[in-house]
């Protein structure tokens, strides 16, 4: 199996489990582009809690 194909597998099991944790969640993306202090990163994962007005990223 690729890496790629692997990540892809994880990424969908482990969202699929945070948005099963109960309301709130949303999922925003994955490799989702930030840029702090003229650099830009990726986050492998973004959600947002609504209730808890918090972002959760995995990566």
């Amino acid at each position: 199996m690729a890496e790629l194909e692997l990540e892809r597998r994880l990424v969908e099991k482990v969202k699929l489990f945070l948005l099963e944790l109960g309301k709130g969640f949303t999922f925003i993306g994955e490799q989702y582009a930030v840029e702090y202090n003229g650099k830009e990163s990726r986050i492998d994962m973004l959600f947002y809690h609504r209730a808890c007005a918090a972002w959760w990223r995995l990566n």
